[in-house]
């Protein structure tokens, strides 16, 4: 958000640009820029048979009509989140893992040796990852801390059944990233390898350099560790600088800026 040199607030969003004039008084009104841009602010995206699928802010999961096509068909409303596909197989859920759905079914989710949903043994976040092998499209790997494996077996429905991986209910990993996950690849161009897999969660690349530098500036330097608050804590972080850049830049300085 920007102030133009008419004084006019200039707003970007997922819904694209619009332009407040006026702001403070009777007449103030907010005007589209967007012209003929096509806007949608995607979490994220997968191929579907060549077809773009997408979990989209605001405006939930959509898929092209077909490839290459500017028609988009919703499958689901609310705040899209991770998708993925092989071939024609979909996995795609709205916020919370709310209606989420693979190949057409809605998942049990129940975690093996333990009588629970995967819920009550890993807390679901609002984007919760999740993640497809490479190799085998049968098996998946889901988690927000924890990691659990969907076992595939004759009677159940891929999701129906998770395997905690790890000691107990599955190894605690730290806030796992959506977008750094992993599962099967190839050794080579011709070797699959449908057991290996590489996870990363937040703070890891920071974490390492953090203590290094606390230790060479400090003799007794606190513990630091991975905080467990995860992407709400950022997002309330974010809200909260940018609402005190706005009342400062926006309001405070708006009357000299105008007339200027």
């Amino acid at each position: 958000m920007v102030m133009d040199k008419f004084g006019d607030i200039i707003e970007v969003d997922d819904g694209g640009i619009y332009k407040l004039a006026g702001a403070g008084t009777s007449q103030q009104s907010w005007t589209s820029l967007n012209g003929n841009l096509r806007l949608m602010e995607f979490n994220s995206v997968a191929s579907s048979n060549g077809k773009i699928l997408g979990g989209a802010q605001d405006n939930g999961v959509t898929i092209q009509t077909a490839a290459g096509a500017l028609v988009w068909t919703r499958l689901m409303g609310g705040d899209g989140q991770i998708v993925r596909a092989a071939g024609g197989k979909q996995l795609y859920s709205r916020q919370n893992l709310s209606g989420f759905t693979i190949d057409g079914n809605a998942p049990d989710l129940d975690v093996i040796g333990t009588g629970k949903k995967l819920n009550a043994v890993d807390p679901i976040r609002f984007d919760e990852p999740f993640v497809l092998n490479a190799v085998d499209s049968n098996r998946m790997l889901i988690g927000n801390s924890r990691l659990f494996e969907s076992v595939d077996v004759l009677t159940a429905n891929m999701g129906d059944l998770l395997i905690p991986l790890g000691s107990g209910n599955g190894a605690v990993l730290g806030h796992i990233n959506p977008n750094a996950m992993v599962y099967g690849g190839w050794e080579g161009l011709a070797t699959p390898k449908a057991d290996i897999g590489w996870i990363g969660t937040n703070g890891d690349l920071l974490l390492a350099p953090v203590r290094r530098l606390l230790a060479e500036w400090l003799s007794y330097p606190p513990k630091v560790e991975v905080s467990t608050l995860g992407d709400a804590a950022v997002l309330s972080g974010a809200l909260a600088v940018g609402r005190r850049a706005a009342l400062d830049n926006v309001f405070t300085r708006r009357p000299s800026a105008a007339a200027v």
